[in-house]
């Protein structure tokens, strides 16, 4: 099962119970000279040699795994590849961590658990897909940034979701497939070109909507790679264990929280800023400051 050659420390992750998965995997076969290397009733694992990364299809779905096979060498870090839905069916490109910030795990995960971000992999992912967007001709396809939600937590690598939405017609097109799978070869070529930790500044975000329109435009323009982030509708659930979770499961130290201001109403800014007192290190900044200088 074990590929020869120098490995990549990204590993992909997808699920056959997935169209919009197995849609990127399609593509990623392809592109990225992908061979089957083990193949088992629970799991198929393949090596990708374009990009020196396993790729793994498991046949669950993908928020309620709680561990990986072997795979040697073990990768450090996790891309899911997933489909999105949403009650408007919109056409769109989104990526997020996971994490539940309430009690409810009903999408996987544990109770009030984060799982870990990747905010500089993010970050290169995220910049790789506008530009992209823009080589590709998709300009109009909105791109988005979703807050922190759903699983799984369990594991002890760093991961990132990123997916199509949201409708079976979306997930199945071949070329919002490829266009991810373009996107995902190049920004795992850049992840390992070294100094990304001196030329961004990681940050956790607070308030405003699940699609966070402002934590994206920062992610996108700014030298800025959002962690977790808390949208509006759980900040009067989180405490201090939550927060203290949102700074600990973080591949890379976040230095910033941002407040989105107008996205939080005042009992909530009093309350986060109450619970940043503790985290000395944190610097707290509005959203809007930051988006003024872009």
């Amino acid at each position: 099962m074990w590929c020869r050659m120098k490995r990549s420390n990204v590993c992909l992750v997808a699920s056959s119970l997935d169209p919009a998965s197995m849609n990127m995997v399609e593509n990623l076969i392809g592109l990225a000279n992908c061979e089957t290397i083990r193949r088992t009733n629970q799991y198929e694992i393949y090596s990708c040699e374009e990009i020196r990364s396993p790729m793994l299809i498991v046949r669950s779905d993908l928020i309620h795994l709680k561990e990986l096979p072997p795979i040697n060498p073990a990768p450090s870090r996790l891309v899911f590849l997933s489909r999105h839905s949403s009650a408007s069916k919109t056409l769109s490109l989104l990526m997020h961590f996971t994490g539940n910030w309430t009690n409810n795990n009903e999408y996987g995960g544990q109770p009030k658990s984060l799982g870990l971000s990747d905010p500089l992999l993010g970050k290169i992912i995220f910049l790789e897909l506008n530009n992209k967007v823009s080589e590709l001709g998709f300009d109009g396809i909105p791109i988005s940034l979703e807050a922190t939600h759903h699983g799984p937590t369990e594991l002890d690598k760093p991961l990132i979701f990123v997916e199509i939405g949201s409708d079976l017609d979306a997930w199945r097109n071949r070329e919002l497939g490829h266009l991810w799978a373009v996107t995902i070869i190049d920004a795992i070529k850049k992840i390992d070109n070294g100094d990304l930790l001196s030329r961004y500044e990681v940050a956790l975000g607070f308030g405003g909507p699940h699609y966070a329109p402002n934590f994206t435009e920062i992610e996108k323009k700014t030298h800025i790679a959002l962690s977790h982030i808390a949208p509006k509708h759980v900040v009067d659930n989180l405490d201090a264990d939550l927060l203290s979770q949102a700074v600990e499961r973080s591949a890379n130290p976040p230095k910033l929280a941002i407040l989105d201001w107008k996205g939080l109403n005042s009992n909530q800014r009093n309350k986060i800023q109450t619970l940043l007192e503790e985290f000395t290190d944190l610097e707290i900044v509005r959203a809007r400051k930051l988006l003024r200088k872009i």
